[in-house]
């Protein structure tokens, strides 16, 4: 679903004739504008936490299987999800990246029997990790080869 504001006027209409004719549809369009809006406006974890308190609530009582399931999902990680505000809107996005590139080096290496490259390869994937953050360091200073360190 595209965001409201990125449609364009004959879009909206349709939207509009649409969430008519199927009422589950527009409830379910409504409450993801709404979640987007607590974003957009909370300004403190104790707004937020008040404002997807009210959303749950008003969620659960759709009896829309899917927005009861987001609803008990946003009861059980409230804490987290407010954390967002109380640590000035930090999430963990590029350490869910690193994970991602981690799992797919595993998939990758499925039956190498050379537990010391799949190693290299592991630190390789942290040292471009930590390049493109601007850090610097040696995670080991064993040498190589040619003599010239082994690290980041």
């Amino acid at each position: 679903m595209k965001n409201n504001e990125d449609l364009p006027e004959d879009a909206k209409n349709i939207l509009r004739n649409m969430r008519d004719d199927f009422r589950e549809l527009g409830d379910a369009y409504m409450f993801k504008e709404a979640l987007r809006s607590i974003y957009a406006r909370a300004t403190d974890s104790r707004y937020a936490g008040m404002a997807f308190h009210r959303w749950r609530r008003l969620a659960e009582e759709t009896k829309i299987p899917e927005l009861v399931t987001m609803a008990r999902t946003i009861r059980d990680k409230l804490d987290g999800i407010v954390s967002f505000w109380t640590f000035r809107h930090i999430s963990n996005a590029k350490m869910e990246g690193f994970n991602n590139k981690l799992r797919w080096l595993i998939r990758q290496a499925y039956g190498f029997r050379d537990r010391e490259y799949f190693k290299l390869k592991n630190l390789s994937i942290a040292g471009d990790f930590l390049r493109k953050r601007g850090a610097s360091c040696v995670i080991n200073r064993r040498r190589g080869r040619n003599g010239t360190p082994i690290g980041i």
